[in-house]
């Protein structure tokens, strides 16, 4: 009977994490950073480091938002680099869920001073007419 290995593979955040990881190795060979040990281990290894994905992230997203032009040309934005564009493409979307985060704070922060300043029986009718819809 065949082994079935599946419980072996790496987790969806093991993946996260050592992408995230080779991402920061590729670009702090670049320009010339440290590389942090603990992200050269995840980027190495077969099952990353998952406790590693929050500050991976945070140090890749900074790292980018620190260069200067000229470098986001040179490294992030080089068309004809493969890591350059996975790079641009995983901070392009790390900004567009930025930006879908801060929308969502701010229609949280807009409801809450409309309900806010609702009477008790306008929020009594508000709640009837969703439960019927």
């Amino acid at each position: 009977m065949p082994c079935n290995s599946e419980y072996m593979e790496p987790t969806y955040k093991e993946i996260v994490s050592k992408s995230v990881c080779k991402k920061i190795v590729s670009l702090f060979e670049k320009i010339g950073k440290v590389i942090p040990k603990d992200i050269k281990k995840a980027s190495e290894d077969y099952y990353g480091n998952s406790l590693l994905i929050e500050r991976a992230e945070e140090l890749l997203y900074n790292t980018i938002q620190n260069l200067d032009k000229d470098s986001l040309n040179k490294y992030i934005y080089n068309g004809r680099d493969k890591d350059s564009r996975d790079l641009a493409n995983w901070y392009e979307e790390k900004c567009n869920n930025l930006h879908q985060m801060e929308l969502a704070e701010s229609n949280k922060k807009e409801v809450e001073d409309i309900l806010s300043k609702l009477r008790l029986e306008e929020i009594e009718l508000i709640k009837n007419y969703y439960k019927r819809a």
